[in-house]
């Protein structure tokens, strides 16, 4: 319960109000630190959540540039594959024109 003027007894001496007043004034201060730290806390968590949505975005782009990557070799392979077929079919050609 918050000290006020209401809840300070009539009767208290002075060194009583004195105490009561520091006590005051220590759960104001300590109140206002518990809503800061409150406060910081839910930025730490905001910045948390945003970094690691960036590195689960970060870690999908990673994914599509690997497939991409992927999929350039795979059609780099077929390229050379197709190129080794038209020489194994021509040298075939060849070999076919000289046995009629």
């Amino acid at each position: 319960m918050p000290l006020n003027a209401e809840n300070i007894p009539s009767h208290a001496n002075s060194h009583q109000q004195h105490i009561l007043a520091i006590s005051l004034n220590l759960r104001r201060y300590y109140t206002a630190r518990i809503l800061n730290l409150n406060a910081t806390v839910t930025s730490e968590r905001r910045l948390s959540t945003n970094l690691r949505n960036e590195l689960d975005y970060k870690r999908n782009e990673n994914v599509s540039l690997n497939n991409q990557l992927r999929n350039e070799r795979l059609y780099q392979a077929e390229i050379v594959i197709d190129d080794i077929i038209v020489e194994i079919e021509n040298k075939e050609e060849v070999v076919r024109f000289y046995l009629t």
